[in-house]
């Protein structure tokens, strides 16, 4: 599979940011016949809505103009895959889409500058409640693994808690797929106020989760694929994460690699000696 940019997750992700109008130029861009002529007059006619405001929704998805926009959409049509006539293939077919489209609002800067963070942190904190607080705890087990000073926080009284205790040096990284979990949002924003370091993972971009964030990552949202329901809420976040994870370690990786060895190798231990104390007679 060739993974190629597409505008679709980009409309998605900013849904929630269009006015009522710009809603609907949203919906027709998302159920479009790419193999219909388009031009912005007939989507006007055809939508019964202005030029200006087709320009302006096109501004907002992140285009200079309507001609960019369209250009960049009809190079990025979706692939009409047939329905699967099995659960395993309908399955396959929602994670090969949800790859899709992770891979369109992937940010390789973004990424670098994340990573650069975490090196940069004396503490991370990361946070997440129930589905995002799986990635949350994931996050933790696998960093500090190789070496990150990091701690988890699901719970909403200790997140909330937790903007008491920020000290310099702290990073908080925050998951929320709706983008309003408000414990969350609490300790974001008085993290932020105290000159920390805040990064959001979200499935719903907003302008004023940039006013308190450095950086927000728009991971693939599960609502627009056909059968969503079928996958793990926590996979978009989990697909980030093993990117930020493989360049994380990459850099000064000999040294990682033998941590995350010798961590290995003391849990390995610990079975060992587990096993040897159940065989001891008693």
């Amino acid at each position: 599979m060739i993974y190629e940019k597409s505008v679709i997750p980009i409309i998605e992700s900013k849904y929630t940011l269009f006015t009522n109008t710009e809603k609907k130029i949203a919906d027709y861009f998302l159920q479009c016949d790419t193999n219909m002529d388009i031009n912005i007059q007939s989507v006007a006619e055809k939508l019964y809505v202005s030029q200006a405001s087709i320009s302006r929704f096109a501004k907002k998805c992140g285009f200079v103009g309507f001609r960019e926009f369209i250009f960049a959409y009809l190079d990025s049509a979706r692939v009409k895959k047939p329905n699967g006539n099995t659960t395993t293939q309908n399955v396959f077919n929602t994670y090969q889409d949800l790859l899709n489209k992770a891979y369109s609002l992937l940010d390789n800067d973004q990424v670098q500058r994340i990573v650069k963070m975490l090196v940069n942190s004396k503490k991370v904190i990361a946070v997440g409640k129930g589905s995002s607080g799986y990635a949350a705890s994931e996050m933790e087990s696998r960093f500090v693994r190789v070496g990150l000073d990091i701690d988890s926080l699901t719970d909403s009284d200790r997140i909330r808690m937790q903007s008491v205790f920020l000290k310099d040096g702290d990073t908080v990284i925050a998951f929320s797929i709706s983008g309003k979990t408000e414990d969350v949002i609490f300790l974001l924003k008085h993290a932020h106020d105290r000159g920390k370091r805040t990064v959001f993972f979200t499935a719903a971009d907003s302008p004023h989760l940039h006013e308190f964030c450095d950086e927000v990552v728009l991971v693939a949202s599960l609502e627009y694929l056909e059968n969503g329901n079928l996958i793990s809420p926590q996979f978009p976040m989990l697909l980030v994460l093993d990117l930020i994870y493989s360049e994380y370690i990459n850099i000064d990786s000999v040294y990682k690699s033998a941590i995350l060895e010798d961590t290995v190798t003391t849990l390995n231990k610990k079975e060992d000696d587990r096993r040897f104390y159940l065989a001891r007679p008693r």
